[in-house]
C-alpha cells in the first residue's frame, strides 16, 4: 500500500509556536477576566482550526517530532493565562471613588506630564470604609494641575515633594479589556491639584541608575540645538516623548512616530557606528561581539528597557550571535524569541500600543518585504524598490493596529516615510558622532548644525503631512482586520510553500481587504 504524499506548506518553527502559545494564553487570560464571550468563540475557533490541520497532518508524528517544543508551548500557555487572570482578578484599587489625598512622594518624570511615585499618603479608602494614614502606595501617578501656572515651579527628576489634591485610582479593567495603564505602564491613577498645593522639600531621591546621563544629554541638546529639535533629538536617543507632546501628535498623524522611538532602525545605526569603531581598533570577532552587545545593553538600560528597544536589542544579539557562530539567522524565530522574553517578564505588555506597533511593524517587514521588493524592483530598480518595499510592508503591518486606535490614516504617510527615514538616519548618526566630538572639542560645536537641520527637515515633513486634511483616509476599525491582514500576509510571504499563482491571490486578497476597510467618504 502506497503512502499518501503530503505537501509541506511551511517549515515548523518551535520558537514561533511557543510565542503564539504564550500570546494565546495571555489573550485567554484577558478574555476570562472581562468575560468577552465573542473573544472566547474566536479563540476556540482558531485553536480548533489548528487542531484540525494537525490532525490531517498526522498528529502523532507531529507530537513525537516536536515533543519538547509542545511541552514548552503548553507551559507558556498556562503561564500566560495564569499570570494575567490571577493578577487582574486580584488587583483592587485603593479606593473606588475620587477622594482627597495628602501625600509625599518623588518626581520620576517631568515635562508636559509630571509623574510621582514612592507615595506615602493619607486618604479615605472606600473599599475598606476607613481613613488610611501615612500608607505606602504602589505604582506611579500622573499630576494634573488645574491652574495655568505651569512654569511657576521647576521640577526635576528625583525631587521629593509634598502635596494635596484629589486622586482617582484606576481599576483593573477598562473598555472591556485589561487596563494597560495599571499593568503595562504601572500607573495606578491620577491626581488633580493646584500648583500652590505642591511644595518641594529640598531633598532628592535617586530614581534612575543613569538619570545623570539623561540630564546631562538633555542639557547639552538644549544648549546646542533649537528648542523644537532638542526635544525631538532627546526622544530619538532615549525614546521619551513627554517633552514633545503637541509635536508628537503630528508625528503620529503623519505615520512617522516610529522615528521617535528607540527601535531597530536606531539600534542598527548604533551597531554600524560601533562596528566601525571596533574595526578601527582591530578587535577580534568575539571581542567585537561582547563590546557591541555590552554597549547596547547599557544603552537599553538607559532607555528603561522599553518594548521597542528590548525587542531590537534581543534581535540584534541573536543576529550577531548567529554570525559569530556561523549559523543561519531566521528573523521570524528571532522576533518570536524577543516576544517570549519580553512577555515572560512583562506579559501585560501584549496589550500596550507600543508592543503591538513594534512587533507588527517588524512582522510586516519579515513577511512582506521580500515579495514586495521583487515586485517594486521591476519598476523602481533594486535600491529604490527595496526601500519602498520595506516601508510599505512596515506600514501594512502597523496599519490594522493604528486604525483600531485612530481610524484616520494619511495616504501620504508612505511617501513621508520614504523621504524622512534617510534624513532621520543621517540626523541620528551625525547627532551621536558630532555630540561626542563637541563634548571632547567644544570649539567644534558648530557641527551640531547638521543634525539640527536634519531634525528640522523631518519635523517639517511631519507637520506638513499631518496638516494636509484631504490626504486622510477614514478606515472602518475592526480588530478582526488584524487577524485577517497577518494571515493573508503570512500566506503571501516566502515562509509558505505555495505556487506563485496562489500566493499572488493571497496578496491580492490582502490588498482588497485593506482597500475595502477604507471609507471613501473621507474625501
Amino acid at each position: 500500500m502506497e503512502k499518501a504524499i503530503t505537501t509541506k506548506v511551511f517549515n515548523f518553527r518551535p520558537m514561533a509556536f511557543c510565542a503564539l502559545s504564550l500570546i494565546f494564553g495571555i489573550l485567554l487570560g484577558q478574555i476570562f477576566v472581562v468575560k468577552n464571550f465573542i473573544g472566547i468563540i474566536i479563540l476556540l475557533v482558531l485553536i480548533f482550526a489548528i487542531a484540525i490541520y494537525l490532525k490531517f497532518s498526522n498528529l502523532a508524528v507531529f507530537i513525537g517530532k516536536h515533543f519538547v517544543a509542545i511541552c514548552f508551548a503548553i507551559l507558556f500557555f498556562i503561564y500566560g493565562f495564569g499570570v494575567v487572570s490571577i493578577k487582574t482578578t486580584a488587583f483592587k484599587p485603593y479606593s473606588k471613588n475620587t477622594t482627597e489625598i495628602t501625600a509625599s512622594g518623588t518626581i520620576i518624570k517631568n515635562g508636559n506630564r509630571i509623574m510621582v511615585s514612592y507615595l506615602k499618603a493619607s486618604y479615605y479608602n472606600s473599599n475598606l470604609n476607613k481613613i488610611m494614614h501615612d500608607e505606602s502606595l504602589s505604582g506611579e501617578y500622573y499630576l494634573f494641575f488645574t491652574d495655568d501656572l505651569t512654569d511657576s515651579k521647576n521640577f526635576n527628576i528625583g525631587d521629593d515633594v509634598v502635596f494635596k489634591g484629589n486622586v482617582k485610582f484606576y481599576d483593573a479593567t477598562e473598555n472591556k479589556g485589561v487596563n494597560t495603564s495599571v499593568f503595562a505602564s504601572g500607573v495606578y491613577g491620577y491626581i488633580y491639584l493646584n500648583y500652590s498645593d505642591i511644595v518641594k522639600t529640598g531633598t532628592k531621591t535617586k530614581v534612575e541608575t543613569f538619570d545623570f546621563v539623561k540630564n546631562g544629554v538633555g542639557d547639552f541638546l538644549n544648549k546646542n540645538l533649537s528648542a523644537e529639535t532638542s526635544g525631538v533629538a532627546y526622544s530619538m536617543l532615549f525614546g521619551e516623548k513627554d517633552a514633545i507632546t503637541s509635536l508628537y501628535e503630528d508625528f503620529k498623524l503623519s505615520g512617522m512616530a516610529h522615528l521617535l522611538a528607540v527601535s531597530g532602525l536606531h539600534i542598527g545605526f548604533f551597531v554600524a557606528l560601533l562596528s566601525v569603531i571596533c574595526k578601527l581598533l582591530k578587535l577580534k570577532p568575539k571581542t567585537k561581539f561582547f563590546v557591541i552587545i555590552g554597549v547596547l545593553f547599557i544603552y537599553a538600560w538607559i532607555c528603561g528597557f522599553t518594548v521597542s528597544v528590548s525587542r531590537a536589542f534581543i534581535m540584534t544579539t541573536v543576529s550577531m550571535l548567529s554570525l559569530l557562530l556561523a549559523k543561519q539567522y531566521d528573523s521570524l524565530s528571532s522576533l518570536s524569541l524577543a516576544a517570549i522574553i519580553i512577555l515572560i517578564f512583562r506579559p501585560f505588555d501584549l496589550f500596550s500600543l507600543g508592543f503591538q506597533l513594534s512587533f507588527s511593524a517588524v512582522l510586516g517587514i519579515i513577511l512582506l518585504a521580500k515579495p514586495l521588493s521583487r515586485l517594486f524592483s521591476k519598476f523602481l530598480g533594486q535600491y529604490v524598490g527595496g526601500a519602498v518595499a520595506v516601508t510599505t510592508s512596515a506600514t501594512i503591518g502597523t496599519l490594522p493596529i493604528i486604525i483600531t486606535i485612530y481610524s484616520r490614516v494619511s495616504s501620504l504617510s508612505l511617501l513621508a516615510n520614504l523621504i524622512a527615514v534617510p534624513i532621520a538616519s543621517v540626523g541620528y548618526m551625525t547627532l551621536i558622532v558630532f555630540s561626542v566630538i563637541s563634548l571632547i572639542f567644544p570649539f567644534m560645536r558648530f557641527l551640531m548644525v547638521i543634525p539640527d537641520l536634519c531634525l528640522r527637515a523631518i519635523i517639517y515633513i511631519a507637520k506638513l503631512t499631518a496638516n494636509f486634511d484631504r490626504a486622510f483616509i477614514e478606515f472602518i476599525p475592526d480588530k478582526l482586520l488584524i487577524l485577517a491582514v497577518f494571515l493573508l500576509a503570512f500566506f503571501a510571504s516566502d515562509y509558505v510553500f505555495l505556487n506563485k499563482k496562489l500566493k499572488r491571490t493571497f496578496g491580492i486578497m490582502l490588498a482588497l481587504t485593506l482597500a475595502f476597510s477604507a471609507g471613501i467618504y473621507a474625501f
